[in-house]
């Protein structure tokens, strides 16, 4: 388009291209005007479906909160220590993962002081082996009355850098993780603060401590 604007003007007078110039400012004008009339006065306009998140209930693990999509449950039990269950979804434009995930330990000695305490440091320095430059922020937190971690750190995955965001808590015995992943130097939609206020525990017994 440009190239052949580039040799329409040199096959043009200056008032054939003033001309030209103002008839085209004339149809952008027209333009935006049937746009804005097309809007009532006091019509608020709805955002995309997309875009809207969208307040999920889970019917077998004890949570509710806000996800962009409707999130994949996946269930992962050959590891050694603990059963986990995932909730994974996807921002609209497909550059933002966020996850939800249950760690339930299988070996009871590790609900003590200490092994929780290794769980923790275990989980972060595995973290910051994969992080640029082991680099790995992180700070102790209150995180709906329980102690958690929170972190941050970069990883590459094929030449992009990405921003790694999480909260990391114990629950009796089990530890939850809530994180975003997105390309650094950019802001997810929904931000990780969005996302993780939207978090909510539930009751699934009335006998519960949660």
């Amino acid at each position: 388009i440009f190239g052949c604007t580039e040799r329409l003007r040199t096959q043009m007078t200056d008032p054939q291209i003033a001309e030209a110039q103002t008839k085209f400012k004339a149809i952008i004008a027209k333009t935006e005007t049937r746009q804005i009339e097309q809007v009532e006065p006091n019509e608020t306009k709805a955002p995309p479906m997309e875009t809207r998140p969208l307040r999920f209930k889970s019917e077998l693990e004890p949570f509710a909160m806000d996800f962009p999509s409707m999130p994949k449950r996946i269930i992962v039990q050959d590891q050694p220590q603990v059963d986990g269950v995932y909730y994974l979804s996807r921002s609209a434009d497909d550059r933002t993962q966020y996850s939800l995930s249950f760690q339930t330990f299988k070996n009871q000695q590790l609900l003590d002081d200490p092994a929780q305490t290794k769980f923790f440091n275990d989980y972060l320095s595995a973290r910051a082996m994969m992080s640029v430059d082991s680099k790995l922020y992180r700070k102790f937190i209150r995180f709906r009355g329980f102690a958690a971690n929170r972190f941050k750190h970069n990883t590459m995955l094929q030449e992009i850098e990405m921003t790694h965001e999480g909260i990391l808590f114990l629950i009796g015995d089990t530890a939850i993780s809530l994180t975003c992943v997105y390309p650094a130097q950019t802001s997810p939609s929904p931000t990780f603060k969005e996302f993780t206020a939207s978090f909510e525990l539930i009751k699934k017994d009335p006998n519960d401590l949660l």
